[in-house]
């Protein structure tokens, strides 16, 4: 769109259960309060997002011209949600005559959430459509499904490296396309309006490959952890973290995505003498089923190695969030197919503490550009344990050099972030 709204009315559907989903809808609530007056500014989310988050709801309540309003999805249609899960496999067909499975796995759930969208945004009679995490849509745009109103969204999770831009990757036996092709497929569907995307290298060749000018740059927005030495304490107290040893951090969705096993093959391959010093400690929300898997691998550690290791299977809220990066010494990003953004590598600059991270993809440039720690091999578990223990036998600090880390978090602020954002969907700004 780009194009200014004399009276725009933004839906912002968010159907996901990511980290991510509360505080970005916090500072798009931040930026509408402050420099916007005319519109309205609906979000929809689960029911449980309400229990969850009651700070991020009760902020639309300060709008002074009482025009954000937040619209909770029933238990009811979580209930017919699950159901869909289970029905009939169907198909439908894309303008290249592929099939797309709608009926089973990740498709059927989101094709619901798909259908729902487009009835509050016809219900709402919105004038465009966002969605923060566009990447589970990606399939009915790239089908070239038709919609009610114009959709924009942020492209999370890309599994390619910068540089595989060929999209003549054959299409699986089941019909379901590859990720690049279905990507430009989807920048091509005339019910796309745009698509934020974190990593700036990508832009351009998403666009040439589509012939188009939907691919827009978006900096992923960071805010500097803010923690007391009290919060901090107390904080310490709960996860009791042993004071002799060096806090290493895993934060975020604690799933198979990140290659937690292989930080704990890594620790392995250490000295008893270096796992004395250390503490893993993993905090985020986690699956059943991958948790008993963890669980295993880490009662197993245990037995072997004298480590510490913590675990919180839960989320973290944002009053705590300071105080667990102001006590860590290192923070890891245990990716290994994973190549885009991450807003823990942000946070970890912001709160001035060294990453381990993968080379590979956008994730390893920023590192490495920015000195933000160390990087390794994404299949060599050797050179993980190898900076793990250059990390405990050496100042974490001397790692990190903390003019780059802060130069690189003012380039991602939550005004520049909600700035831009609106701005591509019509809303005009009063300052």
């Amino acid at each position: 769109m780009g194009t200014i709204v004399s009276n725009p009315r933004i839906l912002i559907f968010d159907s996901s259960r990511y980290a991510h989903s509360a505080t970005c809808l916090r500072l798009l609530q931040e930026y509408w309060i402050e420099h916007v007056s005319t519109g309205q500014l609906d979000i929809v989310v689960w029911n449980e997002f309400f229990h969850s988050h009651p700070d991020v709801v009760e902020l639309a309540n300060t709008a002074p011209n009482k025009n954000i309003r937040f619209l909770a999805i029933s238990e009811g249609k979580q209930e017919k949600k699950n159901a869909h899960d289970s029905t009939t496999d169907k198909t439908i067909i894309t303008s290249e005559a592929h099939q797309l499975k709608e009926g089973t796995g990740t498709y059927s759930a989101t094709w619901f959430d798909w259908h729902l969208f487009q009835n509050y945004a016809s219900k709402l009679d919105a004038t465009i459509g966002f969605i923060p995490n566009i990447n589970e849509y990606l399939p009915q745009l790239a089908a070239g499904v038709e919609s009610s109103v114009p959709i924009t969204g942020i492209l999370f999770s890309p599994t390619f490296h910068d540089g595989e831009w060929d999209i003549s990757d054959p299409i699986a036996p089941d019909g379901v396309l590859p990720e690049k092709r279905m990507l430009v497929q989807a920048l091509q569907s005339e019910a796309l309006d745009s698509l934020f995307v974190l990593d700036p290298y990508a832009v351009r060749h998403l666009n040439e490959s589509s012939s188009g000018d939907k691919a827009i740059y978006l900096t992923d927005p960071v805010e500097a952890p803010q923690a007391s030495l009290q919060q901090s304490m107390r904080l310490n107290l709960e996860l009791e973290i042993q004071g002799n040893r060096r806090m290493f951090l895993v934060y975020g969705d604690l799933s198979r995505r990140k290659e937690i096993t292989q930080i704990i093959t890594a620790l392995r391959l250490l000295s008893d003498t270096i796992c004395k010093k250390i503490c893993l400690t993993l905090v985020g929300k986690i699956s059943s089923e991958f948790r008993q898997h963890l669980d295993v691998e880490i009662m197993s550690l245990r037995s072997a190695r004298p480590i510490q290791v913590v675990t919180y299977y839960q989320f973290m809220t944002d009053n705590k969030l300071g105080s667990l990066f102001s006590m860590s010494d290192v923070v890891l990003m245990p990716y290994q197919t994973y190549h885009g953004m991450s807003n823990v590598t942000l946070l970890a600059a912001a709160a001035g503490k060294p990453v381990l991270a993968s080379k590979a993809g956008l994730l390893g440039n920023l590192v490495e550009q920015n000195k933000l720690g160390m990087t390794y091999d994404s299949d060599s578990i050797q050179q993980i344990a190898d900076a793990i223990q250059n990390f405990t036998e050496h100042d974490p600090q001397s790692f990190l050099d903390p003019g780059l880390s802060k130069k690189l978090v003012s380039q991602h602020s939550p005004h520049h972030f909600a700035a831009t954002l609106f701005n591509r969907l019509g809303v005009t700004s009063n300052s």
